[in-house]
């Protein structure tokens, strides 16, 4: 009879072992997350990019949460309102695209392309 209660923790103990296996996959934000050089003209400009802690689907460049996919590609979408951004990921480059509309017919566009530190 004091077998069964051996056979019984046994088997929860690999139970528990089964649930904390292989089943957490890994964040694909990973593969984004950095700091990347841009240069434009005779100055680099610097394009960091982190999770957003608030929701696991998005990166922060600059001001924005950006909605990313696993294929490492966002819009060109409003991101806020009067704001058109394009974000491309290929490897260690990306390429950053921010249309804003300040005044009526006219929009300030900033380019970027630059490669992971």
């Amino acid at each position: 009879m004091k077998i069964r209660p051996f056979y019984f923790a046994m088997f929860f103990i690999a139970i528990s072992a089964l649930s904390c296996g292989d089943d957490m996959q890994a964040d694909f934000r990973e593969d984004f997350i950095g700091i990347y050089d841009c240069p434009k003209g005779s100055i680099v400009i610097e394009l960091e990019v982190t999770k957003d802690p608030d929701n696991e689907n998005n990166v922060i460049i600059g001001p924005y949460s950006v909605p990313m996919d696993k294929s490492g590609s966002y819009g060109p979408e409003n991101i806020v309102s009067g704001v058109i951004l394009q974000v491309r990921f290929d490897g260690d480059e990306i390429t950053y695209r921010e249309e804003a509309n300040n005044i009526p017919g006219q929009s300030l566009v900033c380019d970027l392309t630059g490669i992971k530190r």
